[in-house]
């Protein structure tokens, strides 16, 4: 017959594999910290790389003050052209009414010296047909 045994806490658990003791609980605790505390560190050396580096980018308030400088530049390159341009297009105009004066004066003296040959035509003519009489009476 056998006799039942007093309950003796055993290492093994219903399904057959070994229970863990308070050391094998206090060593993975252990462990546990000290990963923990390796990540925390490895976080720590990230957040002050990605600071570093993020302190290289320009803030968004940042970037508006520089395009608001840009679209200034921009709008005095383009008054400064705009009136270089206005400057340069009155000296051109300025030129061509001259040009153009110096063609009207010449055309005009064309047309007045046209009247006059003109007129001296008419008098060759005139005293061709007096020569032609004085011959013929000669």
């Amino acid at each position: 017959m056998k006799r039942n045994q007093p309950s003796v806490p055993s290492s093994r658990s219903k399904n057959g594999k070994e229970a863990a003791t308070k050391d094998d609980i206090k060593s993975v605790r252990d462990e546990l910290h000290i990963v923990r505390d390796d990540i925390k560190a490895d976080l720590k050396a990230v957040i002050t790389h990605m600071d570093k580096n993020l302190a290289e980018f320009a803030t968004r308030n940042e970037l508006k003050v520089e395009v608001s400088r840009l679209e200034f530049k921009i709008e005095d390159a383009k008054r400064e052209t705009l009136g270089y341009m206005d400057k340069k297009f009155g000296q051109f105009v300025s030129h061509v009414d001259s040009v153009f004066l110096e063609i009207k004066t010449s055309r005009e003296e064309q047309a007045a010296m046209g009247h006059q040959i003109a007129g001296h035509g008419d008098r060759l003519d005139d005293h061709e047909k007096r020569i032609e009489k004085i011959e013929a009476h000669a």
